[in-house]
């Protein structure tokens, strides 16, 4: 049962990479064509790209209610967003891929991601309130 539900959970954490990784590009492109403006366009997906991914990932990973499963990716948004802000500043995450750094801010959002998302799993699961 442990086996299977770490499998399950690896399995939903793989689609939240894909997620960080596919939904920024292609909503940057949307603002970019809507905004007729490289820059602007880029400043503008940043936010609707993290709710986008939180959105979609916690329809699909949690099984609680309907409040509960539209209140939770606010919050796991509105962090993220909080945590994009600041720690790049710190240079915790540098691949080098490109000269921009989608790379390097893909992986920063993927892992704040990954440790909310499993820590509300960790404190759902040992409180039971059936939030994920």
């Amino acid at each position: 049962m442990i086996v299977k539900s770490v499998a399950r959970r690896l399995l939903f954490y793989l689609l939240l990479g894909l997620l960080c990784l596919i939904s920024p590009y292609f909503i940057t492109i949307i603002t970019i064509i809507l905004t007729d403006s490289r820059e602007a366009g880029m400043g503008l997906a940043v936010i609707p790209s993290v709710l986008f991914t939180h959105y979609v990932f916690g329809l699909i990973f949690s099984n609680a209610k309907t409040i509960v499963r539209s209140t939770i990716p606010i919050l796991t948004s509105a962090i993220s967003i909080v945590g994009l802000k600041w720690l790049p500043s710190i240079r915790f995450i540098r691949t080098g891929f490109d000269l921009n750094g989608y790379w390097d801010i893909v992986l920063l959002h993927f892992g704040i991601a990954l440790l909310l998302w499993e820590l509300l799993y960790q404190v759902s699961s040992r409180t039971k309130l059936n939030l994920v």
